[in-house]
């Protein structure tokens, strides 16, 4: 490996936080893959990067329990997912799992988003939508804004991703100042 998973780790959440700050499209799509990456791959960077620290990582979200999505004119319903006013700490499944949209029969989840945006609008490759996706893309085109409402729960999906992400990046760099990233071994 070219560079340490607590390297990689470090510089991803970086480019994360500096795609977020411009809220600008291209730059949330290019985000969602760095959160597939962080967080969902077949071997996820968090876990490798933490394999060492073994920190608990607990994501600080907007308390929803026993509270249905809210209904738009369009058939449409949606919340954010940021922890303003009441809140939780909750595990990475339960953060995944969390229901912040519907349109139509579908309901998407933080997990659906960052899939939707990574595998389909283009932030790790970009393919043919399914159905749930195809929903979703329908529901954009009623949105006159320069940011449609996918991008709008990106990007407060990320903000959650990095808050939850920081207490290891500062384990991490204080490692580093101490003697440096861990070596990584590789099975050859």
């Amino acid at each position: 490996m070219l560079i340490s998973h607590e390297e990689l780790f470090i510089n991803t959440v970086q480019d994360l936080r500096s795609k977020i700050k411009t809220n600008k499209t291209y730059h949330l799509v290019r985000a969602c893959g760095l959160c597939r990456h962080l967080l969902l791959d077949g071997h996820p960077l968090l876990y490798q990067a933490n394999k060492k620290y073994r920190l608990p990582i607990i994501f600080h979200i907007k308390d929803y329990t026993d509270t249905p999505i809210s209904n738009d004119y369009k058939g449409s319903g949606g919340r954010t997912i940021l922890p303003l006013g009441e809140s939780i700490k909750v595990t990475l499944d339960d953060f995944l799992k969390t229901k912040i949209h519907y349109y139509g029969k579908n309901e998407f989840t933080v997990k659906d988003f960052i899939l939707i945006a990574s595998h389909y609008y283009g932030g790790v490759h970009s393919g043919n939508p399914d159905e749930k996706q195809q929903y979703l893309s329908r529901l954009n085109k009623f949105y006159n804004k320069e940011t449609n409402i996918s991008f709008w729960h990106m990007n407060g999906i990320c903000k959650v991703i990095l808050r939850a992400m920081r207490p290891l990046e500062i384990k991490i760099k204080k490692n580093i100042a101490t003697g440096g990233f861990s070596p990584q071994y590789s099975a050859a």
